[in-house]
């Protein structure tokens, strides 16, 4: 939370801390003083559910003219000493509690249970205050009856709808009502969509690209358009004010769900995303600036004849089209040309069996100096092209850099689905360490490599060591070069513990001893004497890195029974406990996951 442009953060002993430190530290109390409060969760508790239709019920919003609940003062007064009347938590200064209120409702910790604010909402009016601005930013608007006016009590705090499974239909109401909460939301600016099992009309998204408010639209991975006409036209006859436009796409599976009614192959979804986002991008060219599409259906070469003058975000997933050799190579440096105040430039998409090339940004070589990256921030490249001339190109302003693979190497190996169609090109410690010097990012802060060990391996953890003098975020995906060869996970944590800034230590290491991903050992034995190695290793780790003085944690990816794959984390602060961090529900701790096998549909 910040005032006045400073972000503050709670205190400890005068200190400030993160506020995940403080919520460990102080998690009892917290949890302590809301569960005296479940006496009151039959006044109004549900009321502060955030989807629109339970926010209907009384009280869902308490106002100002609220009291403190003088039970709940006595019960404070005892627990915090004779002529106590106000707990040590609401001492704290309004921005103090606000931090802690969104670290609670975010949380994904296995001690802090996002259920308790609304019942710590209760306490009194003041919580009760700063609270409903975060209970009801994000409201989520479950089946089609939710649809409509939503209560007065919560309009001024919703920012964010989501629209979820069913409300979407071929039916007229199904599309009639959609919208009709922009009109009564003043503050609302954005919407996403999930689990649209029958897809998103092309009439329903006019409704929302037409309100000038809404900024940002997300669909989730299982949300997708609906066949259903009127379908757009004319590509170029769209317009809206998005600024932020997310439609992901995962690897495929060779049967997607029901969408409309009928079972749906890939050629049948991307056939419709390349006539539905040609409208939704390219009417958004003024005003973009953040675009995260997939590499296959997106219209890149209509994009690339374009001017983009806010676009600061490029993000470009899923897979390389089948005919990427033949015009890809042409379209981004000509598409890059468009977008002069770009700032993060991201390619994670995989490459298919039949494809030959690699990600290459720019060409090979480009004849004369890129001149509109300067302002480029964050550059990601899944399975990167040494030879790609943007490795030449002055980036003076790079701070994060990402060299990596896309699947997950360790996912191709293991899963017959992905190394049947997608090819795996991991570069060499040589060949990234080419890559490195030519750069010379010299400003980075946050770096991930992904390598196979050869006899420049030293080398490049010298480089990494001494080159950066900034790095504070490191993540290394190292592969060995033969089954039999150990790994020297000693001698690398110390190499690494010459980084004098390093904050957060993230290794994948490719242990000879490690059943690997997703062992096929139907009794699960040989995983479960690994994870106490595991564990060892994380905190001989940790104690190799002591001269990181910064250092907050490392974290060593675990390969479970079963996808996906999870950063076990060890905190500096945990150490004396031997407390290991999972944290499962936090997309940061969950490595790329394999897509599922297709599960079998009934036939019609």
């Amino acid at each position: 939370m910040t005032k006045h442009g400073q972000a503050t953060t709670p205190q400890l002993s005068g200190a400030p801390v993160h506020a995940h430190v403080f919520l460990w530290t102080h998690h009892h109390q917290i949890k302590s003083r809301c569960s005296m409060l479940a006496i009151y969760s039959a006044h109004g508790s549900d009321a502060t559910s955030n989807t629109i239709q339970d926010a209907h019920s009384p009280g869902a919003a308490a106002t100002d003219s609220e009291t403190c609940n003088p039970h709940t003062l006595a019960i404070n007064r005892d627990r915090t000493g004779p002529g106590s009347a106000v707990p040590p938590i609401l001492r704290m200064s309004d921005d103090e509690l606000i931090t802690i209120a969104e670290e609670v409702w975010r949380s994904t910790c296995p001690w802090i249970d996002p259920r308790i604010l609304p019942k710590f909402s209760l306490c009194c009016r003041r919580l009760r205050r700063l609270c409903l601005p975060i209970l009801f930013s994000r409201c989520a608007l479950p089946n089609r009856e939710a649809l409509g006016v939503p209560p007065i009590a919560i309009r001024p705090y919703v920012r964010h709808i989501t629209y979820n499974w069913g409300i979407y239909s071929l039916h007229p109401t199904g599309k009639d009502n959609l919208g009709i909460e922009v009109l009564y939301l003043p503050n609302l600016r954005s919407v996403s969509f999930g689990h649209t099992l029958n897809g998103v009309p092309w009439e329903a998204l006019e409704l929302l690209l037409h309100s000038p408010q809404i900024t940002s639209m997300t669909f989730d991975d299982t949300a997708t358009f609906t066949s259903v006409a009127p379908l757009p036209t004319d590509p170029h006859l769209t317009t809206s004010a998005l600024q932020e436009l997310i439609y992901p796409t995962l690897l495929q599976t060779v049967r997607l769900r029901r969408l409309g009614g009928s079972l749906v192959t890939i050629s049948d979804r991307r056939e419709l995303e390349k006539e539905c986002l040609p409208p939704l991008v390219l009417g958004m060219r003024e005003t973009a600036r953040s675009l995260t599409l997939p590499m296959e259906t997106s219209p890149l070469r209509e994009m690339s004849h374009l001017d983009w003058p806010k676009l600061r975000k490029l993000c470009l997933g899923g897979s390389f089209p089948l005919d990427a050799d033949q015009w890809i190579p042409d379209t981004l440096p000509t598409l890059l040309h468009h977008m002069p105040e770009l700032q993060a430039l991201e390619f994670t998409a995989a490459l298919p069996i039949r494809t030959t090339l690699l990600c290459t940004v720019l060409g090979r070589p480009w004849p004369a100096p890129f001149p509109v990256l300067h302002d480029l921030c964050s550059l990601t490249v899944a399975h990167p092209d040494p030879e790609d001339a943007i490795f030449s190109t002055e980036l003076p302003s790079l701070t994060h850099l990402s060299l990596r693979d896309y699947p997950r190497h360790y996912d191709v190996r293991a899963e017959a689905y992905y190394h049947q169609r997608w090819r795996s090109l991991i570069l060499s410690a040589t060949r990234i360490l080419g890559i490195l010097r030519r750069m010379r990012p010299f400003g980075l802060t946050k770096l991930e490599l992904v390598y196979s060990a050869d006899e420049s391996d030293d080398d490049l953890l010298d480089f990494v060591t001494g080159s950066l003098p900034q790095l504070r975020h490191l993540q290394l995906h190292r592969y060995r070069q033969a089954p039999n060869e150990s790994v020297p996970y000693r001698d690398i944590a110390r190499k690494l513990a010459a980084i004098p800034t390093l904050t957060t230590l993230r290794l994948n290491l490719d242990h000879e001893d490690d059943p690997g991903p997703y062992s096929r050992d139907a009794s699960g034995s040989a995983t479960n004497s690994w994870i106490p190695r595991l564990y060892d290793m994380g905190w001989e780790i940790l104690d190799l890195l002591g001269p990181c003085v910064h250092l907050e944690y490392i974290g060593l990816l675990f390969h479970g029974h079963r996808p996906p794959s999870q950063w076990t984390l060890f905190y500096r602060y945990l150490r004396a406990d031997r407390a290991i961090w999972w944290d499962d529900l936090n997309p940061d701790n969950v490595d790329s996951l394999p897509q599922p096998y297709p599960l079998p549909l009934p036939r019609r």
